[in-house]
This record gives structure tokens, sequence and C-alpha cells, in this order.
């Protein structure tokens, strides 16, 4: 990813996405928080770092960024949370997670284009702007 070329909405979300985790992680270590969880975090975010460089190709770790390590792990983060109670890195860790998850399925190979769907349309849609009234989209 970090060699790729014309794709730079999809380097920069990945770079963000992977310092994020493997800062969160660093602190939640350091500090003591949620260790177990951080320890696996940071093993993925190494991971997900050093294919993000282009250094080597090794296909266990390929294997391991498919789309359901982070939904699994953000799953397993939100149950921590709701049983040992929220704090700044296991909220952040779901947080990053969670978006790791979104982009890895809405993200195509070959470009940094997302199609949205007519919810995220709706979503980022204003509706003080009259936008349904300006694009004719909903009879009169």
């Amino acid at each position: 990813m970090f060699n790729a070329k014309g794709m730079t909405n999809k380097q920069i979300n990945a770079a963000a996405v992977i310092f994020s985790l493997l800062n969160l992680s660093l602190v939640g270590i350091i500090t003591g928080q949620a260790e177990t969880i951080c320890v696996v975090v940071l093993v993925y975010s190494l991971i997900c770092l050093f294919s993000y460089l282009n250094l080597t190709y090794v296909r266990d770790f390929d294997a391991c960024q498919v789309n359901a390590v982070p939904a699994v792990l953000a799953v397993i983060t939100l149950i921590s949370v709701m049983k040992k109670g929220a704090n700044y890195v296991t909220c952040g860790i779901f947080v990053s997670l969670a978006l790791d998850s979104y982009f890895g399925l809405r993200y195509e190979e070959n470009t940094d284009r997302i199609q949205l769907t007519p919810f995220e349309m709706l979503a980022r849609e204003s509706w003080t702007e009259l936008s349904f009234d300006l694009k004719h989209n909903l009879p009169h």
C-alpha cells in the first residue's frame, strides 16, 4: 500500500488506523488498562504496518488481515468494555478496529473511491440545504 500510486485516500486512512491502533495498544500496555486485548491489538497493528510498508510478502500476515480479524477484535473489545467498563484505550481501540473493518469492506482493490450506499448518502446530505428538493429526489 505504501508504494501504490493514485490511492492517496486509502493510504492516509490505512496509516491513520494502523498508527492509532499501535499508539492505543502501547498506551494500554504501559498503563495496565486491558493488557490482554492491547497485546493482541499490538501484534495485529505491527502485522498491518509490516504489510503496509511492503517490506516483504508473508502469506501468514496476509491471512491475518482479512476483514474478519478486525471485526472479531472489535467485538472482543466491545465485550471487554461492557464487562470491565469504558476507558480511553478500549474505546479508542474499538473505534479504530471498527474503522479498519469498515474501510476493509468498503474500499475496492484497485481504487480509493468508495461507492456510497443510499443510507451513507443520506447521512452525508445536509437537511438544512434542502438537498432533496434541489436534486429533485422527492415528488411534489
